[in-house]
C-alpha cells in the first residue's frame, strides 16, 4: 500500500470517529489535499459561519493564505469592516470589552479567521495574509469573526488563495 493511500485512510478513520460515517463520506468525497507548491482560490462569504473549502490541510504542512480580492465590501449589519482590521468604525472601540462573545475572542470582531475543522483550538487568524502550519489534518474552513448566532446580518465576499509550501 502506498504512503499517500495509507495517509488518506488514516484521515478517513479520524473523521469517522469524530463526525460520523455519513459526514465522513461527504467530506472525503469533496475535500482533497493540496500538493506541495499547489494553490487554490476559494470564495469566502461573510454570511456563512463555516465556509467549507473542499481543501484538506495536512498536519505539519505549511500553508500560505492571501486575500486576492474583496469582491463585495465586508459589512456587519451596518458596520464597515476589513478582513485584517475588522470593524473600522467607532464600534471597534466601544465593543472591544465584549469581544469575548466573538467566536475567536483573541482577534477583532469581523476579521477573517481560518479553521481546521470546527474545534476552537484549531482556529487561526488570517486577516489578509497568513502563514500557518497545520496542527491537525482536516478540512480548511474560514469565517468572519462574529458572534455565533449573528451571521444572518453579515454581508460581503472575498477571494482567498490557499497555497501549500
Amino acid at each position: 500500500m502506498g504512503a499517500q493511500f495509507s495517509q488518506q485512510i488514516a484521515v478517513l478513520l479520524i473523521l469517522a470517529l469524530s463526525g460520523g460515517v455519513a459526514e465522513t463520506a461527504a467530506l472525503a468525497a469533496s475535500a482533497h489535499p493540496l500538493s506541495s507548491g499547489e494553490c487554490a482560490d476559494i470564495e469566502v462569504d461573510a454570511a456563512d459561519p463555516w465556509n467549507r473549502s473542499g481543501i484538506m490541510l495536512e498536519q505539519g504542512a505549511v500553508y500560505n493564505f492571501q486575500v486576492k480580492s474583496v469582491d463585495e465590501p465586508w459589512v456587519d449589519d451596518t458596520i464597515s469592516s476589513k478582513p485584517d482590521r475588522g470593524w473600522t468604525t467607532w464600534h471597534r472601540f466601544v465593543f472591544w470589552p465584549l469581544r469575548f462573545l466573538a467566536r475567536y475572542p483573541s482577534r477583532n470582531w469581523y476579521t477573517l479567521i481560518g479553521a481546521i475543522g470546527e474545534e476552537r483550538e484549531h482556529f487561526f487568524y488570517i486577516g489578509v495574509t497568513a502563514r500557518h502550519t497545520a496542527t491537525v489534518t482536516g478540512e480548511f474552513m474560514s469565517f468572519a469573526n462574529d458572534k455565533a448566532d449573528k451571521y444572518h446580518n453579515n454581508h460581503g465576499r472575498l477571494t482567498l488563495r490557499v497555497c501549500r509550501e
